[in-house]
């Protein structure tokens, strides 16, 4: 563990194993006599706190950012070790991909498993896949929310079930947060006001503490803001809620807002790790807040592809690797079933459909099966494919629920074909049994009789309406059965947000905003990016960014400068309020010892280990935080 090497390890006062005692190899048993060795105090002195949090920075080589984002945190954990009072953390860690945001917090935890706390922190994230990259879980199952939403929201459940799911998901919230006292979520961007009032909500009944924001936790965010906002919901910088939205709705969406007001800390990541090439690093920065020059547009324009409108464009190398990046599911279908059918003669693969396997009450014919073949579900309904390609050795990405995150077996995960099952029905189509996909090429654990990082994948259902063909006929209800996943060959913006490229990302900037942004900032190399015709500075401007977006961000920079002010520096001291001289501990020599009432009480006692002379105290202007209106009224 990491916890035990390094700065961190170097203190912990282990002892050395001792020699054996020397034994004959004979028949005759001799007893051994040996004297006990002399004792010693062994004293464990550790370095102080803010000796050890710099050299920690020092040590991992983090930036500025990710030293004052560690710093704060680390930090207020020492004073909450040492029981001083102080108030939650809520801190935002806010800056594009790539900056080492992580980073930090997996340090964090490596300091509370050194002093054996590392049970007191979880991870999140929105999506399956994003809480595998950073070995969480996603917020859902934290929060049981989806448990929640249906114990609420349906229909089919009499009062009484209604009331065991919700004392069910109680105990469940008060067990699990009952020892955690850190929580961290990644990709917060894709959170919604609606979620974060759910999980508020969760975080005040799980620690029994109703009139704190998130139940009193230290709660650690990280994301970009700039990204795109949650599908069908509320961003977390929105400043209205439309009122066409259920009552219910507008009230979590205020609740939520009001939440997210209450980060106290921020700090901006400014330093690029991840895009090698700084010269492109600087261009999508601009690109993020809409400010490109034509300098910009010029340098992304050479890595225009070649084509019919730009013969001069530049040639795509490795195939295989690339993904294209579109606005729409039907885009990314066409494209995905055409790249497939290419690939697959290419390189000489036997080449399949799997068509889905449709039921309904309706006599089934031949148009009606043709007809049902090609419906692939809109975007607020999301059903099976109804045609999927495969071949072996075919990039897939896996649709279906969350089976394990920790084995990174998530919804979006990537993978590919081993092997499938397929049997033909009565109209000549091959319906499925099976697939088996490989989810990772270094992965250690395995199956029975299958290769290490392969799992196998049976269809899922799912059901839609569909309009009658004959005049007169009513709706139709229909059952689907297929397998959960689509070629990897393209994928939506949406569905790409949060991931990185292992290679060559296909895009078109031409409608730019946020899905320009995000699509161009899933390569790690200029030369991974590749555009499918120019562009101009007009196109990557525009739209501008929303105005609530732009207040946010002037809000959080204001934060953030204030954050700087009185945690970039050095003068931190446990048992010492930030830049006063006041001892904010009770004294070490007497460290049992409870502090009393002052001397001008009605008791008349005085302040243990105060000192009657010495240099008179600063005076400390509190700031009164505003009032939380989620607070239970008095």
């Amino acid at each position: 563990p990491q916890a035990l090497t390094g700065v961190l390890g170097e203190s912990l006062g282990l002892f050395g194993a001792q020699a054996a005692p020397e034994t004959t190899a004979g028949e005759e048993q001799v007893p051994i006599h040996q004297a006990a060795p002399e004792t010693e105090q062994v004293a464990r002195s550790d370095r102080p706190p803010h000796e050890l949090i710099a050299l920690l920075a020092e040590e991992r080589s983090l930036t500025p950012s990710q030293r004052l984002a560690f710093s704060i945190a680390a930090r207020h954990f020492y004073e909450e070790l040492h029981g001083l009072p102080t108030e939650p953390l809520r801190l935002f860690m806010h800056g594009e991909a790539g900056t080492g945001k992580t980073v930090v917090v997996r340090l964090l935890r490596q300091l509370l498993e050194r002093y054996g706390k590392g049970s007191q922190i979880l991870f999140m994230a929105p999506t399956g896949k994003a809480a595998c990259a950073i070995g969480g879980s996603t917020q859902h199952s934290t929060f049981a929310i989806d448990l929640h939403r249906r114990g609420l929201a349906s229909e089919a459940l009499g009062h009484e079930q209604r009331e065991q799911v919700n004392s069910r998901r109680i105990r469940y919230l008060q067990n699990t947060f009952a020892s955690v006292r850190w929580l961290f979520f990644d990709e917060v961007s894709m959170t919604s006001c609606e979620i974060l009032a759910e999980i508020d909500q969760a975080l005040r009944i799980g620690r029994q503490n109703f009139d704190i924001p998130f139940g009193g936790m230290n709660v650690l965010f990280a994301g970009d803001l700039c990204q795109l906002p949650p599908v069908l919901s509320s961003a977390l910088y929105s400043d209205y809620t439309s009122r066409s939205n259920p009552s219910d709705v507008q009230t979590m969406v205020e609740l939520g807002r009001a939440a997210w007001q209450k980060i106290n800390s921020v700090v901006n990541f400014t330093e690029q790790m991840r895009m090698q090439d700084a010269d492109m690093a600087a261009v999508l920065s601009r690109l993020r807040l809409r400010k490109c020059t034509v300098p910009d547009a010029d340098l992304l324009n050479q890595q225009v592809l070649r084509s019919n409108e730009c013969p001069a464009g530049v040639e795509l190398n490795n195939e295989k690797e690339a993904i294209v990046l579109v606005r729409t599911n039907e885009t990314v279908r066409s494209l995905n079933h055409q790249r497939a059918t290419q690939y697959a003669s290419n390189v000489g693969s036997d080449y399949v459909v799997s068509s889905a396997q449709d039921k309904t009450i309706a006599p089934m014919t031949d148009e009606r099966r043709r007809a049902l073949l090609s419906y692939n579900g809109t975007a607020k309904s999301k059903v099976g494919l109804g045609r999927i390609p495969l071949f072996k050795g075919m990039p897939v990405v896996y649709r279906g629920p969350n089976q394990s995150v920790s084995l990174g077996v998530t919804n979006g995960a990537f993978a590919t074909v081993v092997g499938w099952e397929l049997q033909p029905d009565a109209w000549g189509c091959l319906t499925p049994k099976g697939v088996v996909l490989k989810f990772s090429e270094d992965a250690s654990w395995a199956l029975s009789e299958l290769p290490n990082g392969c799992l196998p994948i049976l269809p899922t259902s799912s059901s839609f309406k569909f309009a009658p063909m004959e005049p007169g006929g009513a709706v139709e209800k229909v059952q689907r059965q297929q397998l959960p996943l689509q070629p990897g060959f393209a994928m939506t913006v949406h569905s790409a947000q949060g991931i990185t490229a292992k290679g060559a990302v296909i895009v078109d900037l031409h409608r730019g905003g946020f899905e320009a942004y995000v699509a161009a900032s899933r390569a790690t190399r200029k030369e991974d990016i590749f555009l499918l015709r120019p562009i101009t500075v007009g196109h990557l401007n525009k739209p501008p960014l929303p105005r609530a977006l732009r207040l946010e961000l002037q809000r959080l920079n204001i934060i953030a400068e204030r954050t700087s002010r009185l945690h970039d520096n050095d003068d931190w001291r446990l048992g010492y309020r930030q830049g006063t001289d006041i001892p904010n501990s009770r004294p070490q020599q007497e460290p049992l010892l409870r502090p009393t009432q002052p001397a001008d009480s009605a008791l008349g006692q005085s302040n243990i280990g105060a000192s009657s002379a010495g240099p008179p105290r600063k005076r400390i202007r509190l700031e009164t935080a505003s009032p939380d209106p989620c607070a239970r009224p008095q």
